[in-house]
């Protein structure tokens, strides 16, 4: 019986030869290209420093007028040529910078997904000062929001603001006559200029959803909330400490503690029995006519 032909095999010992060689190769490559990645990156020098120093002073000051947020990523590959490793050190000496030279700061946002950053004004004061004349309006009716969330004690839903600004005869679905387009103010421009912050509540079960509105980060850093505070009490006829939450998160002292240091140094300092103190209206009618909760 014939032989049957036998089957080629399918690499001979030439290939096999080959074979080693070419991952002999590959490997070589492989550790050569791994050793060039574990090569140091060149270090920067002081006058690159300087210059990214300078670039990102730059690109920050026009944040300032604009009054919106710059991602750190954007710094970081605009002005610092994506020199990552750098980035911390270079943006806190362009902060300081800033300080120093024109009255700015620096602030990281609280967003916890992307880190941004908000130039705000180191003269609280001042603010209102920077805008035009044309811009006013905008200025009264968010000093008018921040100061009623102020006295609700930080945080309102959003129907209970447009039912506030109703009693002034603002309405959101309306053009006003003075303050312009309203509803794009409080829901738009307030907002990405990060004077006002928009909270959702999902009540679980419910399937219903709640807005409510505090102040934004640029607004805690920009506006003295002892000066909103007393101004609201002289408007009212009354006393600062007559809101006692808005008393310690302005002052950051207990209104009746410094009540008591007060008159315990009045009576030392004056001989005899001690007068009785004037009379004065009642702190919860006071606080009615704010409209303010008062339980506290």
């Amino acid at each position: 019986m014939p032989r049957g032909r036998a089957r080629r095999p399918l690499t001979s010992d030439n290939d096999d030869d080959d074979s080693e060689q070419e991952i002999s190769q590959s490997q070589s490559r492989g550790r050569k290209s791994q050793k060039l990645s574990q090569t140091p990156k060149e270090a920067i020098s002081s006058a690159q420093m300087n210059n990214f120093v300078t670039k990102t002073v730059k690109m920050l000051l026009p944040y300032a007028a604009s009054k919106l947020a710059v991602k750190r990523a954007d710094l970081t590959k605009e002005a610092m040529n994506g020199e990552q490793r750098v980035a911390a050190q270079v943006i806190s000496l362009a902060r300081d910078k800033l300080n120093q030279i024109y009255d700015l700061d620096v602030v990281e946002l609280k967003e916890p997904k992307i880190k941004q950053f908000i130039v705000v004004s180191m003269k609280p004061a001042a603010i209102f000062d920077e805008y035009m004349e044309d811009e006013k309006p905008e200025i009264v009716l968010l000093y008018l929001i921040l100061e009623y969330i102020y006295m609700q004690n930080g945080e309102i839903s959003d129907s209970v603001l447009y039912e506030y600004l109703r009693r002034f005869e603002i309405h959101l679905d309306e053009e006003h006559e003075y303050f312009g387009d309203v509803k794009h103010l409080i829901n738009d421009v307030f907002p990405k200029r990060h004077y006002l912050t928009f909270v959702k509540h999902i009540s679980e079960g419910a399937h219903t959803e709640k807005t409510t509105i505090k102040w934004g980060e640029r607004a805690e850093h920009e506006i003295l909330k002892r000066e909103m505070l007393d101004a609201v009490a002289e408007s009212l006829g009354c006393e600062s400490t007559t809101f006692l939450q808005q008393y310690e998160d302005a002052y950051g002292a207990d209104p009746n503690t410094l009540q008591e240091e007060i008159e315990n140094l009045q009576m030392s300092s004056q001989p005899g029995p001690s007068s009785k103190p004037r009379g004065r209206r009642s702190r919860a009618a006071r606080a009615e006519a704010m409209d303010v909760d008062d339980s506290d």
